[in-house]
């Protein structure tokens, strides 16, 4: 009897354990089921706080590009700055209302040839990028062009000039003589060309800020009857850009240069630029402003300036900042494939180990931008991403003790870097290779979040 009682006590309280394992089972899921999302927010939350020093390392990479730029602008007041060729013009005196007045004469046709060759300046650790040209110009003056002032003014023929004007005359290698009709004629500093007068009506920056442009000129005597032919060299030094106006009805200008990194500005783009050999030619043919050649007060003359821009070699700040702005995708990314790992493989990490890792991320930024100061983007972005992909592969296997982890933590970051990598060396197709990037990003992430639990059923 006995017996019976004792096994029968037994078969109910194996019924009474295979009834409660179930729930326990319910229960465990339910917690680690509320452990992965308290995990998820955090991970959340620890991006948004490690984006915290983004906005700062973007403020020090724009204080170190201003200071570059500050170098450059000091280097090139001293060599020549920004040139814009004004000229050659016939300036003809008429006396209105007891003053003299003047008449600006453009010529017929206009030719420039020349060549630009680079000049390095080193200041600390800034390298500058300036030029030296050399120019011959060749202008002609049609004696139509007389006839066409008319007879209502009283011109003072015999007291005409020559004009001509850079908008840096420091930067002049040498003494400028005019060919005129075959006779040489050295050109002197004469008054301030009131460039504002002359280009008046212009809304652009460089004419309102440039308005007195000191007169290289030569006194000559004009007939009614009489053509003028002008030659004349020109001998320039300069840093930034080297700008023409079309002065006359036909401005045809050839420069011959070996500078590559060249950018083309202003009203008039090149009808051809040879970049396959290693002397480019740069050619422009630039038709007629309008008809008149009699600028008294011409309007928005000075918008129709164009030229070339020699661009400074480096340009680590630039592409530094551009890396900053994917720091949402590094943190990120990092930070949501340690999640993965841990839920996946069952391990604990802890918060400030995740914080450890987002300061390493920062300090990459910081080593790019004063490595690129020395050596180029190109050698530093390889050198600050393979020390902090060893760092983290190295403070993760710490972690784990599994090696197996860290190579997935390393190849992760080795195609996280090189992505961002290609991306910037391209211009054009930075924005297709990104998306398609982001693209394949997003797949693998659906991907392996279909192996979390988020759910118990």
């Amino acid at each position: 009897m006995e017996n019976q009682e004792n096994q029968s006590s037994k078969s109910e309280q194996g019924t009474t354990s295979s009834r409660v394992q179930p729930a326990k089972n319910l229960v465990s899921k339910e917690k680690i089921r509320e452990n992965i999302l308290v995990k998820g927010a955090m991970v959340i939350v620890l991006i948004l706080v490690m984006l915290i020093p983004v906005p700062f390392i973007m403020g020090l990479i724009s204080e170190r590009a201003e200071r570059q730029q500050n170098t450059v602008k000091e280097i090139g007041s001293l060599f020549g700055g920004n040139q814009t060729l004004y000229g050659p013009f016939l300036k003809i005196p008429y006396p209105q209302n007891k003053d003299v007045n003047y008449v600006y004469i453009s010529p017929e046709e206009l030719k420039v040839k020349g060549t630009i060759n680079p000049i390095y300046k080193k200041r600390g650790i800034y390298k500058v990028v300036l030029y030296h040209t050399d120019l011959n110009l060749e202008a002609r003056f049609n004696r139509d062009i007389f006839s066409r002032l008319g007879s209502t003014k009283n011109y003072l023929w015999d007291q005409a000039e020559l004009v001509f004007g850079v908008s840096e005359i420091t930067g002049l290698d040498e003494g400028i003589n005019f060919s005129v009709n075959g006779v040489s004629h050295p050109a002197k500093v004469g008054k301030m060309m009131d460039v504002g007068k002359i280009m008046e009506g212009s809304s652009t920056r460089e004419v309102a800020e440039s308005k007195l442009v000191e007169e290289l000129t030569v006194p000559i005597s004009l007939s009614e009857n009489s053509n003028i032919q002008i030659t004349f060299p020109v001998s320039l030094n300069g840093v930034g850009e080297l700008n023409f106006l079309p002065v006359s009805k036909k401005t045809n200008i050839k420069i011959t240069t070996g500078i590559r990194d060249l950018r083309f500005d202003g009203a008039f783009l090149p009808n051809s630029s040879d970049s396959l050999s290693e002397n480019r030619t740069i050619v422009w043919k630039v038709p007629s402003k309008g008809a008149n050649q009699i600028w008294n007060n011409p309007k928005d003359f000075g918008k129709s300036k164009f030229g070339v821009q020699i661009l400074q070699s480096h340009n680590e700040y630039g592409k530094t900042n551009r890396v900053a702005k994917y720091a949402i995708l590094f943190i990120g990314l990092t930070f949501v494939t340690f999640f993965f790992i841990e839920i996946i493989n069952k391990l604990k990490i802890h918060p400030v180990q995740y914080v450890l890792v987002g300061f390493a991320l920062s300090v990459f930024y910081l080593l790019l931008l004063s490595i690129s100061e020395h050596i180029g983007f190109n050698n530093s972005y390889i050198i600050s991403a393979t020390a902090t992909v060893l760092l983290i592969c190295w403070f993760i296997k710490g972690i784990v003790k599994k090696t197996k982890i860290m190579g997935i933590v390393f190849a992760v970051l080795v195609l996280l870097y090189s992505y961002i990598f290609v991306i910037i060396q391209l211009d054009e197709l930075a924005l297709l290779a990104g998306s398609i990037g982001l693209f394949i990003i997003l797949t693998l992430l659906m991907f392996f979040s279909r192996k979390v639990e988020w759910k118990t059923e």
